[in-house]
């Protein structure tokens, strides 16, 4: 459901487009601080704990600047939109939902194929399962979600390159990853499975895996 800040009629940039550059608690005021120290990062991570506390819906731009230390202003130095905000958030979660299975896809063994759809299993739970990433895209209108979770220019792409990419070397190095494709093409296709096949809620996670191994596994290796 799309979460509309009326206060925001600047309207609203892709994460795509910026990729280059549940309590009730009160928002702690901080110190105010000059513009020239603080950084996007410092906006994502106020927000990021005022969501926590306050929930998505109940947080204010007013609330994240109070964290932040700054003036409202000051934020709309560092994003365009309270949408945009929300996407920087969910992606900050999900670059590091991405480091947790790039770890992982190292640590794996056994027959590659098998490997692959275990990884894309487990990706697909990080993200379904992991409370603060669903509460923001829940707060996220559903075509920005989709080009978040699909889109090869998405930052995402990045992360995915990252989560798949210690397998997709050793099937390349056994010779069985199909080579008239690129890898960034590959990426982009799993991006799309794992939104695509993470929408399945009726389906048990051994379905998922039969999924995976019956279509996902035959355009991937030779």
């Amino acid at each position: 459901m799309a979460i509309v800040d009326t206060s925001d009629a600047d309207g609203r940039r892709s994460i795509s487009e910026r990729a280059s550059g549940s309590g009730g608690g009160a928002a702690i005021d901080k110190p105010r601080r000059a513009r020239g120290d603080v950084s996007v990062s410092d906006i994502v991570a106020a927000a990021r704990e005022c969501f926590a506390e306050r929930g998505v819906a109940q947080t204010r731009m007013d609330d994240v600047a109070q964290r932040a230390g700054v003036s409202r202003p000051h934020v709309y130095a560092f994003v365009s939109s309270r949408a945009e905000l929300v996407e920087l958030v969910a992606m900050e979660r999900l670059r590091e939902l991405g480091t947790i299975l790039q770890e992982r896809a190292r640590d794996l063994d056994g027959d590659i194929g098998e490997a692959i759809v275990d990884q894309i299993i487990e990706t697909i739970l990080r993200g379904r399962d992991d409370p603060e990433f669903t509460s923001l895209a829940d707060a996220m209108p559903r075509l920005e979600l989709n080009e978040l979770l699909t889109s090869g220019s998405s930052p995402l792409h990045a992360v995915t390159t990252n989560v798949f990419g210690p397998l997709l070397a050793r099937a390349l190095a056994e010779g069985r990853l199909r080579a008239d494709v690129s890898i960034d093409a590959i990426v982009e296709w799993l991006q799309g499975v794992v939104a695509l096949l993470s929408g399945r809620h009726n389906l048990a996670n051994e379905d998922l895996r039969t999924m995976a191994r019956r279509f996902v596994l035959p355009g991937l290796l030779t």
